[in-house]
């Protein structure tokens, strides 16, 4: 019989104790297990063998049934007492009905007849083992990811879901204990400019730069995160007085006003800086407090860009900054009476076949005097207001029902990937409206995958769970999107029985250049495949990433590179002449 040499090598990580009262069996024993097994330990009867087990905690106990003091049964039960998951093989020259059916009842893991016979010894001891592999490959690749996704690949710095997490606790405890803290929000000037004339990769270095400033001036008890691209946060835990904030606000200025030394090119960089104190006059939540600061940030950087200024609603200017959002908010709510609000589709392909596998579907705000307006210019606006964020999933919802019956004519099998938000997962009507969409529109609800955002902090996880056995019984599929980007990712991939893991198009982007975004991209498929999930990375923008996604076995991909984000009707002009997919590939 022939055996997978990759199994054989890897009995070389397995520790082993071996329990035989037989001297000379033991040590021609011994002899062969040396060459498959990293170390192996003997014990000279059952008493000795449990006494080696709990000192030692083998991987494998292989032992013998009859021996004086305490056989192998009596052992073994002793083991199992302690622990249900040790694994025991007997190799026993005993085959009585009596010895099976203990060895049964006991749940012993594999059972070898002498006299020694290495295929039967190798096939026993490879089946029991490979539930070991598997479960410990598990193991390591969800603590790599948890490790990975609680920090920032490009910066090492706290993701912002930590970040959330830090400041809700800190919260609790300023509530209790009444220490000032204060938090500011960074924002890099004219970061854009910077990306567009020295390209991504100089990019990359000045947030590298700056993250490792911000470290630095920042106190070994305070939180430095990276809240997005080129936005940062810190909370000042600890404070005595509001004044210390000025003296760390003027040290952090002075370092962000050297020039960044980047591949011989000198950048130079300035950064506007919100500021906002706890305890306040009413208890307030993470998220609003970092708003405030947010809110801080963009009110001096419309004024004088490399400044800071400190959250104040009685200041009149500053509270006409605030009425400006609230503006924003009222032009929002008239763009639903207007249908202002439309859809793109972005094609996703398989990449064993090449071939399409359906659409990730983006809003667009169709400002009237502004243009096509991406989410990250209104969202930010409404993503508090359960109401309208409500109002706006169930607009993308029936929009998308009305579309796919258009595209039916054109392409009959894609499928079609929608957000779904905390509120519609808290929703006590989403299912029945997602039913009465469906009915109004004569489709199948297998033409929709719901994507839960990783980032999204889920209060009921029973409830997140019926509504996604639910979705799933009538037909939908489910998939975790923003893969790697928050600390959410291993909750849901056990709580939830989930269709895709889509990896975010942060780490994709990065991938061939920065190893930590490789690695989490590596660790995340390997994961998805133990669970048998399938994979998606967004962000494919050419050829080279995509055959490297391929190698690591990626099951689908979209990116500019395949096509990108675009209304119906151009989505089904091309269909119609076959030139939907990889029409920017360069020749």
């Amino acid at each position: 019989m022939k055996f997978d040499q990759n199994e054989i090598t890897k009995l070389k990580e397995l520790n082993v104790l071996y329990v035989e009262d037989e001297k000379e069996t033991s040590r021609f024993v011994k002899n062969i297990f040396s060459n498959y097994f990293n170390k192996v330990l003997v014990a000279q009867d059952g008493e000795d063998g449990y006494n080696k087990y709990k000192r030692f905690k083998p991987d494998i106990i292989i032992s013998d049934i009859v021996m004086p003091k305490m056989d192998g049964l009596q052992m073994s039960t002793k083991i199992r007492e302690k622990d249900l998951e040790q694994i025991i093989v007997f190799f026993t020259a005993y085959s009585d009905t009596e010895y099976l059916l203990e060895s049964i009842k006991l749940g012993i893991n594999g059972y070898i007849l002498k006299p020694f016979v290495l295929e039967q010894f190798l096939t026993t001891i490879l089946n029991v083992t490979r539930v070991l592999f598997y479960k410990r490959e598990k193991e390591y690749y969800q603590k790599r990811l948890e490790f990975m996704a609680k920090y920032d690949p490009l910066t090492n710095l706290y993701q912002r879901n930590f970040f959330i997490e830090f400041l809700e606790k800190f919260l609790k405890r300023s509530n209790r204990t009444k220490e000032l803290m204060a938090i500011l929000f960074l924002d890099v000037d004219d970061f854009k400019d910077i990306n567009d004339t020295f390209g991504h990769d100089i990019g990359d270095c000045v947030l590298k730069a700056i993250a490792n400033r911000l470290s630095n001036v920042s106190r070994q008890e305070d939180i430095v995160s990276r809240i997005s691209g080129d936005e940062f946060a810190i909370i000042f835990w600890g404070l005595k007085s509001r004044e210390v904030i000025y003296s760390l606000l003027d040290r952090l200025q002075k370092e962000m006003r050297k020039p960044i030394n980047c591949n011989g090119k000198m950048i130079n960089v300035s950064i506007s800086i919100g500021v906002t104190f706890y305890p306040q006059h009413r208890a307030i939540g993470a998220n609003e407090l970092l708003k405030q600061a947010d809110i801080a940030m963009y009110y001096i950087k419309k004024k004088k860009k490399g400044e800071f200024f400190i959250f104040d609603p009685d200041n009149s200017n500053f509270a006409k900054s605030i009425k400006e959002c609230d503006q924003i908010v009222v032009e929002i709510e008239r763009a639903f009476i207007n249908r202002e609000f439309v859809l793109y589709y972005q094609p996703k392909v398989c990449l064993k076949e090449r071939q399409l596998k359906g659409y990730e579907v983006l809003i667009r705000w169709n400002h009237p005097n502004k243009g096509i307006l991406k989410p990250s210019y209104f969202l930010p606006y409404i993503e508090n207001n359960e109401s309208l964020m409500k109002q706006l999933s169930h607009y993308v919802l029936e929009q998308v029902a009305k579309d796919i019956v258009d595209f039916m004519p054109y392409d009959a099998q894609s499928d079609f990937s929608v957000n779904m938000t905390v509120y519609d997962i808290e929703s006590e009507v989403f299912l029945d409206f997602f039913q009465d969409i469906l009915k109004k529109y004569n489709i199948s609800a297998s033409k929709f995958v719901f994507e839960i955002v990783e980032t999204s902090a889920l209060k009921d996880l029973l409830r997140a769970k019926k509504l996604f056995e639910e979705l799933k019984e009538l037909g939908s599929k489910i998939a975790i999107d923003d893969f790697g980007t928050g600390y959410a990712s291993l909750t849901y991939m056990q709580n939830f029985d989930v269709d895709f893991i889509k990896i975010d198009i942060s780490f994709v982007l990065h991938m061939l250049e920065d190893r930590k975004s490789y690695e989490i991209i590596k660790a995340a498929i390997a994961l998805a495949k133990i669970f048998g999930y399938k994979i998606v990375a967004e962000g494919v923008e050419n050829e080279v990433v995509l055959q490297e996604l391929e190698k690591l076995g990626c099951d689908c991909m979209q990116g500019f590179y395949i096509a990108p984000p675009m209304p119906k009707e151009k989505i089904l002009e091309k269909l119609a002449k076959n030139q939907l997919l990889f029409s920017n590939k360069k020749e």
